[in-house]
């Protein structure tokens, strides 16, 4: 009977490790897909930054701009492989900076590889800030140098100090060290110093170097500014609603595990949600009482600013501190914004002000709200609040808070300023002045983003009539170059008709005269097929054929609508 007992002890026994094993199984299987979704989610905001980037830059920059945008997720993705986890998240050396694991060496669980993908994710989200700061001015090779460089020494190094045991970190001891700064360490849930903060400093410092876009201030000692409107603000929205959906993934993969955490997850859900919305509306005033109408840039970038805010203590806020962190941190993103304006600090996205200004607030914040009670769950996932030392209640942490700010701004300024100050001692910093007119699309990639109609036979068409469109296109120059032959009469009849002589034109080679497309032209990005008050005077070239220019006395407007070349009219003799 014994035996028997015991063998069925041992059966059970048996069994219930399985389960445990099994058990144990599917935590990390969940865990991993939490992360990757979520991973998955941060990735997608590049998506949003080149929307949002691209809907603000003109037509002639919008190539380079997405580039930019690739190059984020790929250069930091090799670097974060290479050294930038190793930096951040290996073996503690006093308190500085993390020294194993690189290539990745030795992250053999799911677990782990699946932390690598979402914490990679954070690291290209910080580099693609710099890429709004210093759009349009900027040559490729020297952003993909500084994104090189920031994927390298100055973000890794900040996420270990915070996040990976370094001196700031709250798991400090369990990393060999003792605690720096009490136990909880820099209250940084998200990213508001890791990742905005970062980012947001290297944006100011790059905009600072490369100085303001060609025509941006007034020349003289008043140096008035000339707004530059986007090309296309339906992208802009488009991007920002991106960047909203992907923060979800931002926010509550933050929690980084799963199991007993749903009601975690679910508060920084809701914290995030009060946060854009309370930004959205504090968009609205702000742009009402100080510009006098509801304007969308300034309404996307309060939201975006007051999720930012949130970043560090969205884990434990209730909702009406949510709802104040974020009102302040609208006003502080547009304070900023005037600031570098009246230093004349050319921002096109004001990403310094958005991430910089905003993540600065941020982490201040979490020292000003924090409480003794409702800091825990960061750190011991799925134990209920309870109080583990005072420090938010005498002060202690709102100092830890500062003292965060402080060196994150000073390594990431002063290693910014080392890549900044030594292209630009080189001379590879800005492109020059023919380049930033006719726009680094055609001369850095060798293409534009918007197709352009040959505008002879859009001319042709708006002057023929539609009837015979068909057949103006079927001998379109383009397809006539191909073998050489001349245009037809009735090409030639249409052209004459507007005042344009094409009979003795054939295809000519690229010729970039189209330099001296300057001023608000060049600024716009239009074109003369896309503006009604341009004309072929000063009409760059496209493509392989050159416009004969008009005579000044005859100028032809362009414009959507059928439009009649005005003829002067001759004034009849008086009838008695």
């Amino acid at each position: 009977m014994s035996e028997a007992l015991a063998a069925q002890v041992a059966e059970l026994s048996r069994q219930l490790n399985e389960q445990r094993v099994e058990l144990d199984r599917t935590h990390k299987d969940v865990t991993s897909s939490w992360l990757v979704l979520c991973g998955a989610l941060v990735l997608f905001m590049q998506t949003g930054f080149a929307m949002l980037e691209t809907g603000v830059v003109s037509k002639q920059n919008v190539i380079s701009v997405m580039f930019k945008n690739i190059l984020d997720s790929s250069v930091t993705a090799v670097t974060f492989w290479l050294v930038g986890y190793a930096f951040a998240y290996g073996k503690d050396w006093r308190g500085f900076i993390g020294t194993d694991h690189f290539g990745s060496i030795n992250l053999v669980t799911e677990v782990r590889n699946a932390a690598w993908f979402f914490k990679w994710t954070f690291a290209g989200a910080s580099a693609t800030i710099v890429s709004g700061a210093v759009c349009e001015r900027i040559r490729i090779r020297s952003y993909m140098a500084f994104t090189f460089w920031m994927g390298t020494a100055i973000y890794p190094v900040v996420a270990h100090w915070c996040w990976g045991g370094g001196f700031l970190s709250y798991d400090r001891e369990g990393n060999g060290g003792d605690y720096t700064f009490a136990e909880n360490g820099v209250l940084d849930f998200a990213g508001s110093g890791v990742v905005h903060l970062v980012g947001g400093v290297a944006a100011l410092t790059g905009a600072a170097s490369l100085g303001p876009r060609l025509g941006r201030f007034e020349p003289g000692p008043s140096g008035q500014l000339k707004e530059f409107e986007g090309h296309n603000m339906t992208l802009v929205l488009l991007g920002a609603g991106v960047l909203v959906f992907g923060w979800f993934g931002f926010n509550c993969g933050s929690v980084l595990e799963v199991e007993n955490n749903g009601h975690i997850i679910s508060l920084v859900a809701v914290n995030t949600t009060i946060a854009f919305s309370v930004g959205c509306v504090s968009g609205l005033g702000i742009s009402l009482l100080f510009d006098g109408r509801f304007e969308l840039s300034i309404v996307i970038n309060c939201m975006l600013a007051a999720l930012v805010s949130v970043n560090a203590s969205v884990d434990f806020l209730q909702q009406w501190a949510v709802a104040i962190v974020a009102f302040v941190g609208a006003g502080v993103f547009f304070a900023f914004r005037t600031l570098l304006r009246r230093l004349r600090i050319d921002d096109p996205l004001e990403a310094s002000a958005v991430h910089g200004a905003a993540g600065a607030w941020g982490l201040l914040a979490a020292g000003i709200f924090c409480t003794d009670e409702n800091v825990r769950p960061e750190y011991d996932p799925g134990m209920p609040p309870h109080t583990i030392n005072n420090a938010c209640s005498n002060g202690t942490q709102f100092g830890v808070q500062v003292v965060g700010v402080v060196c994150i701004i000073v390594w990431t300024g002063f290693m910014s300023m080392l890549a900044w100050g030594s292209m630009q001692l080189m001379g590879v910093l800005r492109v020059p002045v023919e380049w930033e007119e006719i726009g680094m699309d055609a001369l850095e990639h060798g293409a534009t983003a918007f197709g352009v109609r040959d505008p002879t036979v859009g001319l042709m068409l708006e002057t023929g009539g539609m009837h015979h469109g068909t057949n103006l296109y079927e001998h379109d120059r383009w397809l006539r170059a191909k073998s050489g032959g001349p245009y037809t009469a009735h090409q030639v009849a249409a052209a004459a008709a507007a005042g344009i002589d094409i009979s003795e034109h054939g295809p000519r080679a690229v010729d970039l005269s189209g330099k001296s497309n300057t001023g608000a032209w060049a600024r716009s990005g239009d074109t003369a097929a896309s503006s009604p008050h341009k004309t072929f005077q000063n009409f760059p070239t496209h493509g392989d054929v050159h416009i004969q220019q008009l005579p000044q006395q005859q100028p032809v407007v362009i414009g959507h609508q059928h439009q009649q070349q005005q003829q002067p009219q001759q004034q009849q003799p008086l009838q008695q």
